[in-house]
């Protein structure tokens, strides 16, 4: 699984990847996101809420959820 979403963050684009690794790895509050990446917290959070998604569906086409 550590290797599908490695592949899955490192396919994303550079904001992306600074979102999703800041939130879930770092567990930064979505308003310090936002300031840091100069996005609104809406972006912030409906970025964070694709992003999810996408990984859901890859783990699942990988057969590993």
């Amino acid at each position: 699984m550590e290797d599908a979403i490695d592949r899955f963050v490192n396919e994303l684009p550079e904001t992306d990847q600074i979102i999703f690794i800041s939130r879930y790895w770092f567990l930064a509050p979505v308003a310090e996101i936002a300031k840091k990446s100069g996005c609104t917290q809406s972006k912030v959070k409906t970025t964070l809420f694709r992003l999810r998604r996408k990984l859901r569906d890859r783990l699942q086409e990988e057969g590993l959820c």
